[in-house]
């Protein structure tokens, strides 16, 4: 009986798709959670709302540098008085022009009140910043 050689080219091949294949899936299993898009976080203070859009501004574009109704937003998640979001999943879209960029995202996030953990519920996001403005719609 022939005894399989040591330097089998088919042998080192499947060896080695093996080892590739130990170390790369549980690299993907776990991959990083989404994030907040850069250009979205920050604290951001309330400016109107229409419908389920509401429309932030920076604090230094606040009249008289006065902020209320205050959302903050940081790369794992984002919330205002009362309620809070972690998001799950995160498209980004950067679309440029001469009088500059605006910074678009569509957020799906677990979100809950304040309070007790519970399970939360899932809720669609629009994000869509345009320098020193910011709107939020709610799907």
């Amino acid at each position: 009986m022939d005894q399989p050689q040591l330097h089998d080219p088919n042998r080192l091949l499947m060896a080695a798709t093996t080892i590739i294949a130990a170390v790369a899936i549980p690299v993907i299993a776990f991959a990083a959670d989404a994030t907040m898009p850069i250009m979205q976080v920050g604290d951001w203070c309330f400016e109107s709302q229409e419908g389920r859009e509401t429309h932030y501004i920076l604090p230094s574009w606040a009249e008289d540098g006065v902020c209320k109704k205050i959302i903050s937003i940081n790369p794992w998640s984002f919330g205002a008085d009362g309620w809070h979001c972690e998001p799950e999943q995160v498209r980004e879209k950067k679309d440029c022009a001469p009088s500059g960029c605006s910074y678009d995202a569509q957020v799906i996030a677990r979100c809950q009140s304040d309070g007790p953990v519970g399970p939360g519920k899932r809720t669609i996001f629009e994000f869509s910043r345009y320098k020193g403005n910011l709107s939020v719609k709610q799907r």
